[in-house]
């Protein structure tokens, strides 16, 4: 694994290998050297390594993830919502999930209202939900809410 790491910051090295169709072994290697794009702020080759999975493997829960976590620090928030919509779909129960959505609402600026009814899903169990939910009141003027919810974290 540590010499994957290494290969990953070498100038010149090819984003993404060929490897047709990438074996299910393989996804823990293919996410981590996507996540370390992404760790190193270059979230278009996160994206496109996220993606080559994501095509192969369209239902990997911890690939949406992160792919809606690159696309969003690329400011693709279009693309983002996509992937984070699928997530929900995929895990409709699932808080992590409903925060992401929420998330990429608030950053790409769509739909207040849907962003905070997935937030406020996700809040119980995703403390940081809470924080964008009273940045949405605050910015509608609600300031009790806001301050309710704000106590509320843990």
């Amino acid at each position: 694994m540590f010499w994957i790491a290494a290969l990953l910051i070498l100038p010149g090295m090819p984003v993404v290998p060929v490897a047709e169709p990438l074996p299910i072994e393989d996804l823990a290697v293919w996410r981590a050297w996507g996540e370390a794009y992404h760790q190193k702020q270059e979230p278009e080759k996160a994206v496109e390594v996220f993606e080559r999975i994501l095509r192969t493997n369209p239902r990997d829960v911890q690939t949406l993830r992160a792919a809606v976590q690159a696309w969003n620090a690329a400011g693709e928030h279009g693309r983002a919502e996509t992937r984070a919509r699928e997530l929900v779909r995929l895990r409709p129960f699932d808080a992590e999930a409903h925060y992401w959505l929420g998330l990429t609402l608030v950053m790409g600026k769509r739909s207040p209202e849907s962003a905070l009814h997935h937030l406020r899903q996700a809040a119980e169990d995703v403390p940081l939900a809470r924080l964008e939910i009273s940045r949405i009141l605050l910015e509608r003027g609600q300031y009790d809410e806001a301050t309710r919810e704000l106590r509320q974290l843990k």
